[in-house]
């Protein structure tokens, strides 16, 4: 095992590595940084948010499919929002419009999925565009679940 990778794995698919290119190993890196805390993230925490599962779309395992509300890079409403959450400093964890969406085993592997930008409107699954996005998010997160990680 490498340093760094004490205790955990985090793996990402070739859709979050085209979405964020050059920045994956920094966005692994603070993830890492974060699970290893074994804390939830802090409302000060400047890139992490609001850390919870979708009630749907529903894995075969029963285990949930995540999510983390991120920093907002390129939305300067979202930023400036996210900004005043964190100089409120009333303990609420910071929410955006943009989340990273993973999975977790049960060994506390961790498989990180996309980017979703416009993140609270396509949870809700309103449109059928927004139905399969959630859905293939969550067949990956299931494929994941259901492997051997040695061959994933």
């Amino acid at each position: 095992m490498k340093v760094g990778e004490v205790g955990i794995k985090i793996l990402s698919t070739k859709l979050l590595s085209s979405m964020i290119k050059g920045d994956l190993p920094i966005l692994i890196d603070r993830f890492r940084k974060l699970k290893l805390s074994g804390t939830a993230p802090c409302p000060e925490d400047y890139y992490f948010g609001s850390d919870t599962p979708y009630r749907t779309p529903k894995l075969n395992s029963g285990l949930p499919l995540m999510h983390i509300h991120m920093v907002p890079s390129s939305d300067a409403v979202d930023l400036r929002s996210w900004r005043e959450q964190i100089e409120a400093d009333d303990g609420k964890m910071k929410t955006s419009n943009l989340a990273l969406v993973y999975a977790k085993n049960l060994n506390d592997d961790y498989l990180l999925i996309a980017m979703l930008p416009r993140a609270h409107q396509i949870s809700q699954m309103k449109t059928q565009e927004h139905k399969d996005i959630m859905e293939r998010f969550a067949l990956i997160a299931n494929e994941f679940l259901d492997s051997d990680l040695n061959n994933y």
